[in-house]
């Protein structure tokens, strides 16, 4: 087997021509996925852009309001039940987590030390 360098002269492995060569884009793929993604950012972006819009009012869904800047922040943060449930929740998902891992980690070394499983599985 013999080895041939490749020096600047060689075509073997050279960068594939660029767009601006000549070369034209095949414009048929993006212009269809334009109207999924379209329609993914509007389904998206929409509640979202809404949801913070009302945020900063102090009316409902229902009644317009008034701007009222940062005060719902202001006022949710300085709940102690808000900030009670936001740490039991996150307390909750650490917790889940974790634990959801160790028993899979368990099961796992379970599975590996019974010899039917072994033959069954033959992965361990």
């Amino acid at each position: 087997m013999s080895v041939t360098p490749l020096t600047s002269k060689s075509n073997e492995l050279a960068a594939p021509p660029s767009s601006r060569g000549g070369q034209r884009i095949n414009a048929l793929p993006y212009l269809l996925l334009f109207p999924s993604i379209l329609m993914i950012l509007l389904i998206q972006l929409y509640p979202f852009l809404t949801a913070l819009f009302y945020s900063f009012q102090n009316g409902s869904l229902l009644a317009p309001g008034s701007f009222v800047g940062l005060e719902n922040y202001v006022a949710t943060f300085s709940d102690p039940e808000f900030l009670y449930a936001l740490a039991f929740s996150a307390i909750f998902a650490i917790f889940s987590v974790v634990g959801s891992y160790l028993l899979g980690l368990g099961l796992a070394f379970c599975l590996c030390r019974t010899s039917l499983c072994v033959a069954f599985f033959g992965s361990c």
